[in-house]
């Protein structure tokens, strides 16, 4: 039904904010230890940090993306 698939879409919204907030504390967290570790100058560590930082703005990116179909699809439905 429209309300049940309201409800999972707003629930998805939620979820969605909820990553994104997530990955700004763990990135905040990924500045903060790398400050910290600086002086171990591994090479190979700080590749896979970096990947995973880029892993973490693309699925940044399709959170906001999916957050912005979603509130279309909420805003094709009358209250």
């Amino acid at each position: 039904t429209d309300a049940a698939a309201l409800d999972e879409a707003q629930k998805a919204l939620r979820e969605a904010e909820l990553t994104e907030q997530r990955f700004l504390e763990v990135a905040r967290e990924n500045k903060r230890l790398k400050t910290d570790l600086a002086a171990l100058e591994d090479e190979g560590f700080w590749q896979e940090i970096e990947a995973l930082q880029q892993r973490g703005q693309e699925a940044t990116e399709l959170a906001k993306e999916s957050s912005q179909v979603i509130e279309l699809y909420i805003g094709a439905f009358p209250s």
